[in-house]
């Protein structure tokens, strides 16, 4: 039964202990009712009255009550799971207050802890006043309702929807977790994409075998990146997709970066081709004083960036660093957000160029050189995000690798691909098959070939 606790007889009661407001709504399973609440602060301490409670559409409930009337205990970091009869799960703010003992104290902003709105009806339950405590950025924000037997977990960072991610792999009562090289690599010579398709839903990236995610300032709370598949962005593109990698980089100070195990080549390559999605969700202001970047990494005394795809806040630029010859960038073409691109980026050691490509469009080049001390047949994919005020939200997906040049039938091509032929190289090669051969798009629309 939903409770309705207001207790007169604690009308004049002091905070049960300062960690109070340093508790935190952490995961929440929307189809049974499951809440997670965190201890954020170093306090060991017990909620031995009905004066920290749960509100959610107009409803209420004391967590002692929630805990069958018995002192809810807990101590640093601990985790405690709550069972709360949501009126409407699919759609419904959950705010958690203190300092209450009549209906009246909910109306007081200080007393709001934490709040989390799921589901897209605006101005539900108490959000606009999660807004005025600085604990919701809009009274239209919300995040995405789970599937079933999913959870939504905050990243215990910040106050908005971009805090909380779907976990197909719920852990109400513990940390999340990832379970270490569950998923093969399909990264290796001399070709193979990486989909993420059979990832778990929040798992971070390390989840694929040598894989690997650096944080610099080892606060997973400003950087992650985890499998992701939820209805925020529209993420389902012409391959069928249902998977993807979202990383969210809010530290503004330092290089955090996710890579790929290392392509070791059985002989110094010719030529290689990476190909990749992706979309800037969010990009890193114009003062950032470097940009997230897709770069090639090639070994040189440790891995190191040789070649990249830049994206600022305006351009999307090829850039060769120091290792890859004399640093220079150029740019692509203009940047978007909210958008997918298919990337694509060939480098020739025996031309000495690296070329970019991004949906197909004109090629641009840049001269390479690697380093006299470079190993050409190690190397690997890396997201980089280095320098101040260096924060976005970008989606990967799809990621390939192949020997060779595009096109060339080496493979790599991965999800839907078209080989690496830009979109004029294509319809021209058609438009030539078709002349000679009557009937040919009678028969190419029935194969569906693209």
């Amino acid at each position: 039964m939903l409770l309705r606790i207001f207790v007169l007889a604690l009308l004049f009661a002091a905070p049960l202990s300062a960690a109070i407001p340093d508790l935190r709504i952490t995961e929440i399973r929307p189809d049974n009712g499951t809440v997670e609440v965190t201890n954020t602060a170093t306090d060991t301490f017990a909620i031995s009255d009905d004066t920290v409670q749960f509100c959610y559409r107009g409803l209420y409930a004391s967590l002692r009550a929630l805990n069958g009337s018995t002192d809810v205990n807990f101590t640093a970091g601990s985790r405690v799971t709550f069972t709360v009869s949501f009126s409407n799960a699919n759609d419904t703010d959950l705010a958690l207050f203190q300092n209450i003992a009549t209906s009246a104290d909910f109306n007081t902003t200080a007393n709001m802890v934490h709040f989390v709105k799921w589901g897209p009806l605006a101005s539900v339950g108490r959000v606009s006043q999660a807004v005025t405590a600085a604990l919701w950025p809009t009274a239209t924000a919300f995040v995405q309702l789970p599937p079933t037997g999913n959870s939504i977990a905050w990243d215990e960072g910040g106050f908005s929807p971009d805090d909380w991610y779907i976990d197909a792999t719920p852990t109400l009562g513990s940390p999340d977790s990832t379970v270490l090289g569950s998923v093969a690599n399909s990264i290796a010579w001399p070709s193979g994409t990486q989909n993420f398709e059979n990832t778990s839903v929040g798992d971070l990236v390390v989840a694929i075998t040598n894989w690997a995610l650096v944080d610099t300032a080892n606060d997973p709370t400003t950087f992650w990146v985890r499998s992701a598949s939820d209805g925020a962005t529209a993420g389902n593109r012409s391959s069928g997709t249902t998977r993807w990698l979202r990383v969210r980089d809010q530290n503004n100070t330092d290089s955090n970066r996710f890579y790929t195990e290392t392509v070791l080549a059985t002989a110094t390559p010719t030529a290689y081709t990476w190909t990749w999605y992706f979309q800037v969700e969010s990009p890193a202001p114009a003062s950032a004083t470097l940009n997230p970047r897709f770069a090639i990494q090639h070994d040189d005394g440790g891995m190191r960036n040789a070649w990249a795809i830049e994206l600022d806040d305006t351009q999307f630029n090829l850039i060769v660093t120091g290792i890859g010859g004399t640093a220079a960038s150029t740019p692509i073409t203009a940047a978007t957000t909210g958008t997918w691109h298919r990337a694509q980026l060939f480098v020739d050691f025996s031309a000495n160029t690296v070329n970019a490509s991004i949906d197909g469009g004109s090629t641009v080049s840049l001269p390479i050189n690697l380093s006299g001390t470079a190993n050409m047949s190690a190397f690997r994919f890396c997201y980089r995000g280095d320098g101040a005020d260096n924060t976005a939200g970008i989606l990967i997906d799809d990621i390939s690798f192949s020997s060779g040049t595009p096109g060339s039938g080496s493979g790599g091509g991965g999800g839907d691909d078209d080989g690496g032929c830009s979109t004029t190289e294509t319809s021209s090669w058609w438009l030539l098959v078709a002349a000679l051969i009557p009937g040919f798009w009678i028969i190419r629309n029935v194969r569906g070939v693209r």
